[in-house]
């Protein structure tokens, strides 16, 4: 994956408790991802949101909630590398 994304518009900002990555590979393929921290992190999940123009609220909403899931795993252990 990381090939994948040399050649592809990545943008990263750290606020706080909160990240943003902001992924476009063309028009129709962008992607922000707000990931917000718990003030007892790692012991609680993060709290993730997706936002895209292009792709559909159904389909983000069911990418949340795998990542959620993914997050859910990683419980008191670092969550995001």
């Amino acid at each position: 994956m990381h090939g994948l994304l040399e050649s592809d518009d990545v943008t990263h900002c750290h606020v706080n408790h909160m990240c943003f990555a902001g992924y476009r590979r063309t028009e129709f393929k962008e992607l922000t991802a707000h990931f917000q921290f718990g003030p007892d992190y790692p012991a609680s999940p993060l709290i993730i949101e997706l936002k895209s123009k292009p792709l559909d609220l159904k389909l983000l909403q069911g990418l949340e909630k795998v990542c959620t899931e993914e997050a859910q795993k990683y419980l008191n252990k670092q969550q995001v590398g």
